[in-house]
Parts: structure tokens; C-alpha cells; sequence
């Protein structure tokens, strides 16, 4: 959404439907053959595809994030569940209505040519990740994304990601046991760099997590 032009963003409002989700609710079903678009105004959401008997989180998304675009341009069934991890309030516009929205509107078609590729792009920085850094490396990252998506104020430096994510869910994102990201944690809290809960993550000191990186120049 602040990629567009205002007139483009606006007009992009005020398609579709306003619809709800409770936390928790299932948004869009991975294998269905439907095709709307979800534009999220409100609240997180989790991306998800079955892997095994589980599922794997992918991603998370929120304000301002599309949902669902890949199936209403591609035509092909969906690729991945979309779960609300927070209350949500979503525009739901029909595909066609997607499709001519972008006809007529070059650069929001660009936008979200744009957004598909990094995000295509980050799946693949993710899985090169797997196989060259170690898990704690591939741990603070994703804390790190999270914190800058969803994080929230909680104390000078401090950043609380109010997402119910289960320790599982984490592991899955980093391609490690929860035993093993378990113990990741612990040497995190251990050092002061976050504080753990039920379904609760306090990042203590984002600057200090951010400097365990080492980003590639673009």
C-alpha cells in the first residue's frame, strides 16, 4: 500500500468487501480453487503449507500486505493457508475485480509484480540460509523480521512482537527442531537479547540482534 500513488491507493480501497476474522480463523485454504484477493487493513496473519502431518509457517503478514494474488493472476489453486494470529480486518476483492484493478492501474501492476519477486526472493535467501548459516544466525534473522513487521514499543530499545507464534511455529521458519530452537532461546535470554512466555517475545535489545548479522550489499 505505500508503494502507490494516493489516487491508486484510495481507488484500491474501495474495492471489494469489508470483512472480520477472529484470531485464529483460516483466511484462504491451501489446495482450494478459489481466487480473491485479501488486502489487509488491520492485524496479522500467518502463511502456512502442510508439510508432513504438520503445517510449516512460511510467513507472516500484516497492514497494508496483499494475500492470495498469486492464485487470482495465475489462475492455478491455492499454494498456502492464510491464518488470522490476531483479530483481522481484510478487503476481500474478487479476482476480476484484482485483475481489471491492475489493467488499469501500470504501476500498481508493477507494485505487485515487484512484492511477488521479493518475496519469491526472500523464500530463496531463506533456504540458502538453511544450508549455509548456522541456527542461531538463521534464529536472531527471523526474530529480527518479525520485530520490524509486527513489533510494538515495550521499553527504551526494547520491541514486543505481539504475535501468538508457538515455539514449533519458530522452528519451522528457521528448518530446526523445537527442542533445538529451544535451547537457541535460552542462550538468547541467557545474553539479554529477549525474554520468552507463554506464546509471548519481548526482543530486550533489537540493536544488539541486529548487529549478530551480516547482511549481503544489494
Amino acid at each position: 500500500m505505500g508503494r502507490l500513488p494516493v489516487p491508486v491507493r484510495d481507488e484500491l480501497l474501495g474495492l471489494g468487501a469489508v470483512r472480520r476474522y477472529a484470531d485464529g480463523a483460516r483466511m484462504i485454504h491451501e489446495g482450494r480453487d478459489d481466487s480473491h484477493v485479501l488486502l489487509l487493513l488491520s492485524g496479522f496473519a500467518k502463511v502456512t503449507m502442510t508439510a508432513g502431518e504438520g503445517q510449516a509457517l512460511l510467513a507472516v503478514r500484516g497492514p497494508g500486505d496483499t494475500v492470495g494474488e498469486l492464485a487470482a493472476t495465475s489462475g492455478h489453486p491455492r499454494q498456502a493457508s492464510v491464518v488470522a494470529c490476531s483479530p483481522v480486518t481484510a478487503r476481500v476483492i474478487v479476482a476480476s475485480v484484482f485483475r481489471h484493478f491492475l489493467g488499469r492501474n501500470p504501476e500498481a501492476a508493477v507494485q505487485v509484480a515487484a512484492v511477488v519477486a521479493e518475496r519469491l526472493a526472500a523464500a530463496n535467501r531463506r533456504r540458502v540460509e538453511f544450508a549455509t548459516q548456522p541456527l542461531q544466525t538463521r534464529l536472531v534473522s527471523v526474530l529480527v523480521e518479525l520485530a520490524v513487521l509486527a513489533g510494538e514499543p515495550a521499553a527504551p530499545g526494547a520491541v514486543r512482537i505481539p504475535l501468538p507464534l508457538r515455539q514449533g511455529e519458530l522452528a519451522a521458519m528457521v528448518g530446526a527442531s523445537e527442542d533445538t530452537v529451544q535451547r537457541a532461546l535460552r542462550v538468547l535470554r541467557r545474553d539479554g537479547l529477549v525474554e520468552t512466555g507463554y506464546r509471548s517475545l519481548i526482543v530486550r535489545d533489537l540493536h544488539r540482534l541486529r548487529g549478530m548479522l551480516e547482511f549481503p550489499a544489494a
